[in-house]
């Protein structure tokens, strides 16, 4: 497994382009309308603005790395989010904490796999409710069966670091990602 930042994946402009056509205003609506936990009217410009370029943003590394090619890939969505039971959904706007990523995901041909603390019920992907916390939280997930992890809202989690040992974090998690993540696999952070 190799552990790669953001900013380290090498930018190819082709993948770019056809990401953000796969990504364009017609589907980032349609994943509102068909997924969101809120009535459409409630998604404002101002989440409008922060969706379209949040989504891009956290899909366009994944495709990057994949080469273009997700479909059926197994991506594990640390800290996914979810649309309720959370301290973000209750303090926050709760639409920004929702597993979008996972819902574009599979929409996109994927087989998206994701964990957070908050209720996942219902979500049309692979889903399970557990603190990444606990020791070997993830023994559950098969070895050497996960293309691509990353977490795309665990680190800047308010419930996160409201925890008790949140420190620690990525030291558990790294020796769990080295059994679960293919051999040639990332770990994005």
């Amino acid at each position: 497994m190799k552990i790669i930042k953001h900013d380290e994946i090498e930018e190819n402009d082709d993948l770019m382009r056809s990401a953000y056509q796969n990504l364009d205003p017609a589907f980032r609506n349609r994943l509102i309308e068909e997924y969101g936990a809120f009535p459409k009217s409630e998604y404002d410009s101002e989440f409008s603005i922060w969706f379209g370029s949040k989504l891009p943003n956290l899909i366009i590394p994944i495709y990057q790395l994949l080469k273009g090619n997700i479909s059926q890939k197994r991506v594990l969505d640390l800290g996914c989010g979810s649309h309720r039971d959370t301290y973000e959904a209750r303090e926050f706007d709760p639409k920004k904490y929702e597993p979008w990523i996972c819902r574009a995901l599979i929409e996109l041909g994927a087989n998206p796999l994701g964990v957070d603390i908050g209720n996942l019920e219902g979500e049309m992907f692979e889903h399970y409710t557990l603190n990444l916390l606990e020791p070997n939280s993830l023994g559950f997930i098969q070895e050497n069966s996960i293309d691509i992890a990353f977490e795309s809202l665990l680190y800047d989690s308010p419930t996160l670091t409201n925890m008790k040992g949140h420190e620690s974090l990525r030291e558990l998690l790294i020796s769990q990602l080295e059994r679960i993540v293919k051999p040639g696999g990332y770990f994005i952070e």
